[in-house]
């Protein structure tokens, strides 16, 4: 074949790839903008069969109609890019069967270092520092015979230390998280660190010049009782959203 003849060929093989691309691009944006009613109409008969028994199948394991229907349409914008493509729902989900059982035992993902949000870090270190700190001065109670404001801190200062080295800390794990592109520069770090420091002595200081009823030595039990609730505070808190790593190693 001619070299100007194959150069020719292939110029017009790209531009049908080119237009069938584009094609492609303005169907899937079509699906994504029309409404469930609409896509209906669009599924081929093997996909509506398919979306049909796993409708029939969500409401034969306890969801409702209302509930079954919002799953299906869910699915809707990817059976319908995948069915552009030539692959069946069928082909992208496994069995009825199979997707039953993903659809009804979703995994919800852990949370990691890199993806917590700086409140929940700052929430999570700040219980854990409560159950420790009040733990240790709890321990010390039942050595000191007569415990005071010279050899133990109020419960108020326990706190106000804790929920500070919670924040503090929380800002540094998150900041090590962060590429280094993107994160501040050493020296606002170091200042960060001083500063929260500095601040954390004057709430200090403050607290111990409040009278003893706004910051009282508690008993050594109460101070092991609030120990125990903030821990159970915390695992809670990392219950419900899912937080698996650790705050200290990061993973």
């Amino acid at each position: 074949m001619d070299p100007r003849e194959k150069n020719e060929q292939k110029q017009a093989q790209s531009q049908e790839k080119t237009i069938k691309r584009q094609q492609q691009l303005a169907t899937e944006e079509q699906i994504r903008n029309a409404d469930a009613t609409a896509l209906w109409q669009k599924l081929s008969r093997k996909n509506e069969d398919y979306l049909f028994k796993l409708h029939k199948a969500l409401q034969n394991n306890g969801k409702t109609t209302s509930q079954a229907q919002e799953i299906i349409d869910n699915l809707l914008p990817e059976v319908l890019e995948n069915q552009v493509k030539g692959i069946t729902a069928r082909q992208l989900y496994g069995k009825v069967a199979d997707k039953l059982d993903a659809t009804l035992h979703r995994k919800v993902p852990s949370q990691t270092a890199a993806n917590t949000p700086m409140w929940q870090m700052a929430v999570d270190n700040s219980l854990l520092f409560i159950a420790v700190f009040a733990v240790m001065y709890g321990i010390m109670s039942l050595f000191i015979k007569n415990p005071s404001r010279d050899n133990q801190s109020g419960i108020l200062s326990i706190l106000i230390i804790a929920i500070i080295w919670g924040v503090l800390f929380g800002w540094l794990n998150k900041r090590m998280m962060t590429k280094k592109e993107e994160r501040e520069p050493f020296w606002k770090t170091i200042l960060v660190i001083i500063v929260g420091l500095l601040f954390m002595m004057l709430a200090w200081l403050f607290t111990v010049l409040l009278p003893p009823v706004l910051n009282p030595i508690l008993p050594a039990w109460a101070e092991i009782l609030i120990a125990v609730v903030a821990y159970g505070l915390r695992w809670l808190f990392r219950r419900y959203y899912h937080i698996t790593f650790s705050s200290f190693t990061g993973k």
